[in-house]
C-alpha cells in the first residue's frame, strides 16, 4: 500500500488531525480501504466520538500494490507516539505511507520527503526562519503499529434542526473566551441568533451573541427548541482541529450528540451554494438521500460528536 500528499494545505490538514486526535484517544484503528480512509475512535469518558472518512481521490497518490487485493488494511496506531513523530515534519515536505504485510506485518513506513525544491527555499529565506526551518533533511520512520480490538460503531442517520457553518478559527477563540469563566457552555438558539454563556459563582457569567447573518450560514427548523448545555473541556478539544479547515459546520440537536464536521476539500463551499435552492429540499429526496445529503456523504470529511450534560450535570 502506498499513500502520498504532496499538496502543502492537505498534509498540514491530515497532520493536524493526528497531532490533535492524541487529545480523545491514546489508539485508534486506521482502516486503509480500496477505495478510502476511515477511522474512528472515542474518548475515555464516552462523550466524545470522532469519524474520518477520506476517499482516495483526495490524496495525490492512494494505490493498492496488488490491484487485485479486495480486503482492506486494518492499521492499529498509538496516537501519541504517531503524534510525535508527524509533528517533526517540515511543512514543505511532502508525507508518504507505506505498508507491506507480506514484509513487515508490524510496521508502517512514514517518509518526508524533499520533493517542493522551491517550497522549502522559500521557507528557508523568510526573515522568521529558524536554523531547523533552513536546513531540511528527509526523514524515514518505521512505525510500530498495535494490535487493537475495536468494534465500530453504527453512527446511525439523523436530521438535526440546527446548522450552522463559521470560521474554525472564531469557533476555538469563542470556546476559549468561555473556558476562562466557567466549566460548561450553554448554546441557545432562536431564530435571529446564537448565544454562548459560561457563569460560575467564583468567576461570574458571560454571554456572547452571535448573529445569525453574520454566519456564513444559518438555518433553524420553525419551532424548534435549542438549549444545549456541553462541559468545555471536551469542547475545547473538539474545536483545537482548526487547521484542519478555514470553516466548521456545526449542527445542533435537542437529544442528540453535537456533530461538529470539518470538510478537508469544497464540500461546504457547495452546501452554502446549495441551501434555499430549489431541488434540494425534503421533497426532492431520492432513495435514501436528499441532494444536500448526498453531497455531505461523498466529502472529505473529519466528524467529531459530543454528547450534552444531563441534567443531573447541568446541576452541579
Amino acid at each position: 500500500m502506498n499513500v502520498i500528499l504532496r499538496d502543502a494545505s492537505k498534509a498540514t490538514a491530515f497532520t493536524t488531525l493526528f497531532q490533535n486526535a492524541k487529545v480523545i484517544t491514546r489508539d485508534f484503528v486506521l482502516t486503509f480501504e480500496k477505495d478510502f480512509l476511515y477511522a474512528q475512535g472515542m474518548n475515555g469518558s464516552l462523550t466524545t466520538l470522532f469519524e474520518l472518512r477520506i476517499p482516495a481521490e483526495w490524496f495525490d497518490v492512494y494505490r493498492f500494490e496488488d490491484a487485485t487485493r479486495s480486503q482492506p488494511f486494518v492499521l492499529g496506531i498509538n496516537t501519541v507516539l504517531f503524534a510525535a513523530m508527524i509533528a517533526t515534519r517540515n511543512p514543505a515536505q511532502s508525507l508518504h505511507l507505506q505498508y507491506d504485510g507480506d514484509v513487515m506485518v508490524d510496521k508502517l513506513l512514514i517518509h518526508f520527503l524533499n520533493e517542493d525544491k522551491e517550497g522549502l527555499a522559500a521557507a528557508a529565506t523568510t526573515a522568521t526562519a529558524t536554523a531547523a526551518a533552513r536546513e531540511v533533511f528527509e526523514t524515514h520512520f518505521e512505525f510500530p503499529l498495535m494490535e487493537i480490538e475495536a468494534e465500530m460503531m453504527s453512527i446511525p442517520e439523523v436530521s438535526y434542526p440546527g446548522e450552522f457553518y463559521v470560521k474554525s478559527a472564531t469557533m476555538m477563540s469563542l470556546v476559549n473566551s468561555l473556558t476562562l469563566m466557567g466549566s460548561d457552555a450553554s448554546f441557545r438558539c432562536t431564530e435571529e441568533e446564537i448565544q454562548l454563556s459560561s457563569q460560575s459563582m467564583e468567576k461570574g457569567a458571560v454571554t456572547i451573541v452571535v448573529p445569525g447573518s453574520d454566519l456564513s450560514l444559518y438555518m433553524l427548523e420553525e419551532g424548534a427548541n435549542l438549549c444545549l448545555s456541553f462541559a468545555l473541556k471536551y469542547l475545547a478539544s473538539v474545536f483545537a482541529f482548526a487547521k484542519m479547515s478555514p470553516k466548521v459546520a456545526i449542527e445542533l440537536h435537542p437529544s442528540m450528540p453535537m456533530k461538529v464536521t470539518y470538510y478537508l476539500d469544497d464540500t461546504l463551499d457547495m452546501l452554502e451554494s446549495m441551501y434555499g435552492e430549489e431541488g434540494n429540499d425534503e421533497a426532492s429526496r431520492e432513495g435514501d438521500m436528499t441532494p444536500l445529503e448526498a453531497v455531505k456523504a461523498q466529502g472529505a470529511r473529519f466528524v467529531i460528536y459530543l454528547a450534552p450534560n444531563t441534567p443531573e450535570e447541568e446541576q452541579t
